[in-house]
């Protein structure tokens, strides 16, 4: 975000080094703080283009979450990591683009980036997280008005779950440029845990990658 996230590709993937708060790009040299040696995000993952898709696509289940799009557009109820990649307010209501991805930590991680090419055989994961996103398809989700909000705090060592406001996240979408250290929301830049019941998210977690 504020240029210090290096990128190398290796074989058609982007590998990321450089701390990054688990937003979609990271925490900017914010993290550099936390610690600055990102983890391994493929190509995929940065794509904020994608459109909804009718397929249905399945991946492995990992470190508590199935990544399930259903063909009705929606998700399966439960927890679902992935990228915010806009809001949409209107007539009293508000609904998200989500692009869902799969999260891995340990040999899973190291594993799937092996697998990848994205390390050697040798190596392993930086940051002992690696984000797979082979389908960068949206989904559109209602979202609960009394959705609960938590978000990524730097102020004192960058942190996960402070408390948040929807409101304020809605509004930080548009203005990823602008953010630094201190800002309190980092819009579709960051990466989200999402919490849907019955269709409707009623959680929205930032991730904290160290």
């Amino acid at each position: 975000m504020n240029g210090r996230q290096a990128f190398r590709v290796v074989g058609g993937t982007r590998v990321r080094r450089g701390t990054t708060l688990a937003i979609g790009l990271g925490l900017l040299g914010a993290l550099a703080g936390c610690g600055d040696a990102g983890g391994v995000r493929s190509d995929a993952s940065r794509s904020a283009e994608a459109t909804a898709t009718a397929a249905t696509a399945t991946s492995t289940p990992t470190n508590g979450t199935v990544a399930t799009k259903v063909a009705e557009g929606g998700l399966v109820d439960g927890k679902h990591f992935g990228y915010i990649r806009a809001f949409t307010t209107g007539d009293g209501t508000r609904t998200m683009a989500f692009d869902q991805a799969t999260w891995l930590t340990g040999d899973e991680a190291t594993a799937a980036a092996r697998a990848a090419g994205d390390i050697g055989p040798d190596e392993p994961v930086p940051n002992d997280y690696y984000v797979t996103n082979p389908d960068t398809a949206t989904v559109t989700l209602p979202v609960d008005p009394d959705v609960t909000v938590t978000r990524v705090d730097c102020d004192s060592g960058c942190t996960g779950n402070a408390p948040g406001r929807i409101e304020d996240l809605v509004a930080s979408f548009g203005h990823e440029d602008e953010s630094t250290l201190e800002t309190p929301y980092r819009g579709a830049r960051s990466q989200y845990w999402v919490t849907t019941a019955a269709g409707v998210v009623t959680h929205i977690d930032e991730q904290y990658v160290p």
